[in-house]
């Protein structure tokens, strides 16, 4: 299928041109009136950049991270915002301030306690103090505090504080077993739907320009009644036609997951897809091609991602999706159209070692699962839940293509299947408007 042109909108602003092999050149900031030294209100001059850490952060590492910003970031007023007892502003230098702020608990915002609902709380909490700031840019960072290294943070910033960009999300270097399912449906579903390429649209790293921040603030404090407590940055910038552009920083974060089982993960995560789709339908049937973010190399020099010489052992994978099969037929049934589910009998006959599970069946999988999650064919959490095992039928297909392939490369295998979801986006639109005429 040829590639489909997007219908008419509004267009983005036009990039000005900035070298790749330049250091950043950051807008310099009215400076201030020096104040001293200490703990005082919760009150400043405006800050150029309001940069936030979205959980517990070690303060002497703040601290010392603190002042290696103010050395590499002159001219420029920084709020850096970390989670602490309560909120304190400490003035350090004349352009630069601590904010401690009160980190929300699960119990006072009412959000499910899991790794992403806690994040997007701090994150909440983070872009109204910003707001209260008056900042003219905001950048919400992993409590890891990877980002505020100095390089990392100018990288991530500057196209925000040149205004080339409304949005800038990080982008990492991965293995070609890690974060799979962002590659297999956060990222290619996003692009399809939205038109914003990017690689992590739930980077933890990302930076704002002060309306781009508004407009996600409004997001966050509506996002319990739309039943999702994640915060899409990219799906809020597609909505308000914002220009976005990716970063690749050479970092990896810590895998939020932790204990949580691959199941509850899906049924967090996807979930909160879903219902973005659901609240965006509007938007997204209108978006017609993935337009290409401000790429990151205009920004950042790529970094190559690490190599691995990891062996997966696929037999779990394939035997879970081959009793899913069997064991959740019917409830497959009131979710995929017939031919699915034959294309899916086929697949469990293969021997191992031929296993595979195709782009363009996986493709229709995620969009009949959204269209039933939108109709309620049967319990949201149930919906989900039968997806695992499909999932991780597509996971066993993945690595066991790779592992026979020496000249793998994961970074055009995730091109070829976010092509795969554009291309079957018009299966998905025609679903999505008469579910009826394809009643399973």
């Amino acid at each position: 299928m040829s590639r489909m042109e997007a219908e008419p909108m509004e267009t983005e602003p036009e990039l000005l041109t900035h070298p790749a092999a330049a250091e950043p050149v950051l807008p310099t900031a009215p400076v201030a009136e020096p104040a001293s030294p200490g703990a005082g209100p919760a009150t400043a001059p405006a800050a150029t950049l309001f940069a936030g850490i979205t959980g517990v952060a070690d303060i002497d590492l703040v601290r010392a991270h603190a002042a290696s910003l103010a050395a590499a970031m002159q001219g420029t007023h920084v709020t850096l915002a970390y989670a602490g007892a309560d909120t304190t502003r400490t003035a350090i230098t004349p352009e630069l301030d601590l904010l401690s702020y009160p980190l929300p608990t699960a119990e006072a915002t009412g959000t499910p306690a899991s790794p992403w609902a806690q994040t997007a709380a701090a994150q909440a909490a983070l872009l109204a103090l910003a707001s209260d700031s008056s900042a003219q840019s905001v950048v919400l960072l992993h409590p890891d505090l990877a980002a505020l290294e100095p390089s990392a943070l100018l990288q991530l910033t500057a196209p925000v504080l040149t205004r080339e960009a409304d949005l800038v999300m990080a982008s990492y270097a991965q293995g070609p077993f890690d974060g799979l399912l962002n590659h297999s449906i956060l990222a290619p579903l996003t692009r399809a739907l939205y038109g914003k390429h990017v690689r992590f649209p739930l980077a933890p790293d990302f930076a704002l320009s002060s309306r781009m921040a508004a407009r996600l603030r409004m997001r966050a404090h509506s996002g319990g009644s739309t039943g999702t407590s994640v915060l899409w940055p990219t799906t809020v910038a597609a909505a308000m036609d914002a220009t976005v552009a990716e970063v690749r920083l050479g970092l990896q974060h810590p895998t939020p997951s932790g204990d949580l089982d691959l199941a509850t993960v899906i049924a967090q995560l996807v979930g909160s897809t879903f219902g973005e789709m659901e609240l965006h339908a509007p938007l997204w049937q209108r978006v017609r091609a993935a337009q290409h973010s401000v790429p990151f190399s205009q920004f950042a020099a790529p970094v190559a991602a690490p190599l691995s010489s990891e062996t997966v052992d696929t037999a779990p994978m394939i035997k879970s999706f081959v009793l899913g099969s069997r064991s959740l037929q019917d409830v497959w049934g009131m979710i995929l159209p017939p031919v699915t589910l034959l294309d899916l009998k086929r697949i469990t006959l293969l021997p191992a070692e031929r296993f595979r599970l195709p782009d363009e069946l996986w493709v229709r999988i995620i969009y009949d699962f959204a269209l039933g999650y939108r109709l309620r064919t049967i319990n949201r959490t149930h919906l989900l839940g039968a997806l695992t095992p499909l999932y991780l039928g597509w996971v066993a297909s993945y690595i066991q293509e790779a592992s026979a392939d020496p000249a793998f490369q994961a970074e055009a295998r995730a091109e070829r299947l976010a092509r795969a979801f554009e291309d079957g986006k018009p299966y998905l639109v025609r679903r999505w408007r008469w579910p009826d005429r394809f009643n399973p």
